[in-house]
């Protein structure tokens, strides 16, 4: 689960870049659960409310071209 104490300048560099990164990792992963978080509930909601006039028909939406591409 942890790294050994370094032996060497090198391998302390290694481990600091390893912690560095794993930061950033964790950072954007819980940043895209959310967001797809929020997304999947709103499309559900949408899906089951029955109001004709809502702004995406989820009955209509089969492809995401636009936001595959952005």
């Amino acid at each position: 689960m942890f790294f050994q104490d370094p032996a060497s300048p090198v391998m302390e560099g290694i481990i600091n870049l390893h912690h560095d990164l794993m930061f950033f990792i964790t950072f954007i992963f819980f940043f895209v659960v959310i967001i797809m978080g929020k997304t999947l509930f709103y499309y559900w909601f949408n899906a089951l409310s029955s109001n004709a006039d809502s702004f995406v028909d989820s009955r209509r939406v089969v492809h995401g071209t636009a936001i595959e591409i952005i």
